[in-house]
């Protein structure tokens, strides 16, 4: 009985083990915007990183294709305009790239039409890579946020299992966002020396 019960004890940690082995591999999409100060009026550049790619027996994966909504709340920003990474698309064979805006959110997809082989070599010369960039005009003060839902991978053979929703981790983006400056008509300006100097003559 004992026995059975240490076999059991090391079939529930070996299982624990591997489970906290697979989350700490989960590969990371995240959405990283400059940290500056920002006002209503300017332009803010969203780029979505992928990181920390899921590996299949202990070797690396390559990323040919992905589709994804980019989450926004379109009171907050405007004018949204995407550009694609460039390790997808080599350019020897390019790729298929496709943005769709449906008012609060982007679809945003791209495959790869180059070789597997190639993508697996230019991938994993870099610790990370963006995938898209969205470039957005501010139009309203408060906190802007950005975030990613129904994200798909899949490898150069078109396989996705290694990809599985629950192992993606998915970060998204918050910043501030300030009313823009009034700046003070210099007609203004020239209206207000006289009166300075009549004040710096009374106090002399």
């Amino acid at each position: 009985m004992k026995n059975f019960t240490k076999v059991i004890s090391k079939t529930l940690l070996t299982a624990v083990l591997a489970i906290t082995s697979h989350a700490s591999l989960a590969t990371i999409l995240t959405v990283e915007v400059a940290d500056q100060a920002y006002q209503v009026g300017d332009l803010v550049t969203a780029d979505i990183v992928i990181s920390d790619i899921e590996q299949l027996a202990g070797s690396p994966v390559e990323v040919a294709s992905f589709s994804l909504d980019f989450l926004f709340d379109s009171t907050e920003v405007t004018n949204a305009q995407v550009t694609f990474g460039n390790l997808l698309d080599l350019g020897v064979f390019g790729s298929s790239q496709s943005d769709v805006n449906n008012g609060d959110s982007l679809a945003i997809d791209e495959v790869s039409l180059e070789s597997p082989f190639d993508l697996f070599f230019e991938q994993n010369l870099v610790s990370s890579f963006v995938l898209a960039s969205v470039q957005f005009e501010l139009t309203s003060a408060g906190t802007v946020d950005f975030s990613l839902a129904n994200v798909s991978l899949t490898d150069g053979f078109g396989t996705s299992g290694v990809f599985a929703p629950a192992s993606l981790d998915l970060r998204g983006a918050s910043f501030a966002v300030s009313s823009a400056q009034v700046p003070v008509p210099a007609s203004a300006a020239l209206m207000l020396l006289p009166l300075l100097f009549l004040v710096r003559k009374r106090d002399s």
